[in-house]
């Protein structure tokens, strides 16, 4: 009788702790980026994404070997 309600006591603990975690807000997964910030990144990207997307020009001082 004792160990059933040791067993009862337990189950209900850890129903209790499951539920407060469930209904737990979840910490950020990264920081708040300022929009300034963000912006600057943006344009960034976008500027290495043109610069990659241009065709590359053959080097003139490249000689040929022999």
């Amino acid at each position: 009788m004792k160990l059933q309600r040791i067993i009862s006591f337990a189950t209900l603990a850890i129903s209790i702790l499951t539920l407060v975690l469930v209904l737990k807000r979840p910490a950020p997964v990264a920081p708040a980026v300022a929009p300034a910030a963000a912006a600057a990144n943006a344009q960034s990207f976008q500027e290495k994404v043109n610069q990659l997307a241009q065709p590359k020009r053959p080097e003139k001082a490249r000689a040929k070997s022999a």
